[in-house]
């Protein structure tokens, strides 16, 4: 379901607002995302949220009914995998700066 409604403003040109969390919570998560955000993003490169605390966030999420972004650390490609795995909506990778990258 959060697939469709981020599809779908993407498609209308419509701008998603995510309140970016960086420290670990899964009751703040929560809270965020009932909020007037459209969802949340994990940051576990600057942030102080390990992976367990991710998989809490993301179902404290889902649980208001919003998607989970997760920015995984720098290099970790295994987390990329790892986050979708715990039902991360999409990923925002740190330091793409270029078609190469």
């Amino acid at each position: 379901m959060t697939d469709l409604f981020i599809d779908a403003r993407l498609r209308a040109a419509r701008p998603l607002q995510f309140a970016w969390a960086m420290l670990p919570g899964e009751h703040q998560a929560e809270l965020y995302a009932r909020g007037p955000v459209d969802g949340l993003l994990c940051d576990l490169q600057h942030g102080l949220i390990s992976y367990s605390d991710m998989v809490a966030m993301i179902r404290a999420v889902h649980r208001a009914g919003k998607p989970a972004f997760v920015r995984p650390p720098l290099d970790d490609f295994a987390m990329v995998s790892r986050a979708l795995d715990a039902g991360a909506a999409a990923i925002v990778m740190p330091m793409i700066n270029s078609p190469d990258d």
